[in-house]
């Protein structure tokens, strides 16, 4: 299904934990081609559905994709991709401590 309409329903249940989403790979469709996607809606899905010390993935590098992990509490870095993809983003969902040391 349309990941904007399935994340908006899904509830963590006794297959997915109250804890949260351990792992996150956002395809690599570049958000001009497919915006949707990389809407602010998705990320703040992100934010809710992700256990504490969730990760996230994508060959996406783009500005927008950035912002949106970094508004969905996910520190980002920049990694070596393969194959026809030069880069990718590797992120980590921030600590409660470390976002505290933020503000």
């Amino acid at each position: 299904g349309d990941a904007a309409h399935r994340l908006r329903e899904f509830m963590p249940d006794a297959l997915y934990p109250a804890a949260g989403i351990d792992c996150w790979y956002l395809d690599g469709f570049a958000p001009a081609r497919n915006p949707d996607l990389w809407s602010a809606h998705i990320f703040a899905a992100m934010k809710r559905l992700s256990a504490a010390d969730a990760t996230a993935a994508t060959y996406s590098v783009a500005g927008v994709v950035k912002r949106g992990l970094e508004s969905a509490g996910f520190a980002y870095e920049r990694a070596a991709g393969f194959g026809r993809k030069k880069e990718m983003l590797a992120a980590v969902r921030k600590s409660a401590d470390t976002l505290r040391n933020q503000l």
